[in-house]
């Protein structure tokens, strides 16, 4: 622990015995080296032995690899996702309420109907948002699909790289492949746009010698 040995250089050596006790640190570590003495009031070492515990922790917490990390904040958007759509349900039940009151309110005169229409209004745009939270929460789960399918980077072996990819579904594959695509549309967007419209130079093409059909990149 290279700052917590600068920090022990820098400190009293009365401290040693203090610090090396509560990390556990044998003193037949130091050799023929004697220990430093303590005085009658020697300095804590409170202090010195927090810092040398963080620094412990963090070396030896678990390496999260790029796949983990990306797999981790997939899983996290599907939450996310998850409490917008419920939250875009509940303002579709809401805004029905009202238009059922102004409707009501309408027919025994009490009410417009220009407010009726601009709760319908308000009501077929929340019906919308919730179509569209639900289009969201779908992504959110293919995105985890493929976050765990970019976790074949840590597989330590093509043979384990090569057995998971044979166990993956028809479903899993398109699964994965829409969530790629969808990830990839920004970038191809911009290259057709920046770039035209691919075609053969110089040649006319003759299409009707093809068939039409899809292939999956």
């Amino acid at each position: 622990m290279a700052l917590t040995a600068a920090a022990v250089q820098a400190a009293p050596p009365s401290v040693l015995p203090e610090l090396m006790s509560a990390l556990g640190i044998d003193p037949s570590v130091l050799g023929d080296t004697p220990m430093p003495s303590t005085h009658a009031n020697p300095p804590s070492a409170k202090l010195l032995i927090a810092h040398a515990e963080a620094e412990r922790a963090t070396l030896t917490a678990p390496t999260i690899t790029p796949a983990q990390a990306a797999l981790a904040e997939a899983e996290q958007r599907v939450t996310a996702t998850d409490a917008d759509a419920e939250e875009a349900r509940k303002a579709v039940n809401r805004l029905r309420a009202r238009l059922r009151k102004a409707k009501k309110a309408a027919a025994e005169g009490t009410g417009a109907e220009s407010d009726v229409a601009v709760k319908q209004k308000d009501v077929d745009d929340a019906k919308q948002a919730y179509l569209d939270a639900q289009r969201r929460q779908c992504e959110a789960r293919e995105d985890v699909a493929a976050a765990k399918f970019g976790l074949h980077e840590d597989m330590a072996t093509d043979a384990e790289r090569d057995a998971y990819f044979a166990s993956l579904s028809d479903d899993e594959i398109d699964t994965i492949t829409r969530a790629l695509n969808r990830r990839a549309a920004p970038a191809a967007e911009q290259a057709l746009t920046e770039g035209g419209q691919p075609a053969e130079a110089g040649t006319p093409r003759d299409t009707g010698v093809y068939n039409a059909g899809t292939i999956a990149m």
